[in-house]
């Protein structure tokens, strides 16, 4: 794992969401496997192509909200 840049990690991260093949459960449970993969999971970018597509209407993430692993490990 250390030997991939954390760019294609989050490339595969994409892919995995774009391609609906990951929930938000699986998100959340990627992001408590280690420092780096919840650093990386926790990227505004990723969680706002994923609630987008299962909730069309609503709004982007603000930049001020808290963090979306966080909500996600609440529940």
């Amino acid at each position: 794992m250390a030997d991939l840049p954390d760019e294609m990690w989050r490339q595969i991260l994409e892919i995995g969401i774009r391609s609906s093949n990951l929930t938000y459960k699986d998100l959340c449970c990627v992001s408590i496997s280690c420092r780096r993969l919840h650093r990386l999971s926790n990227d505004a970018v990723l969680w706002s192509f994923l609630l987008s597509s299962d909730f069309p209407t609503l709004k982007p993430l603000c930049p001020m909200a808290p963090s979306p692993v966080l909500l996600c490990l609440l529940n």
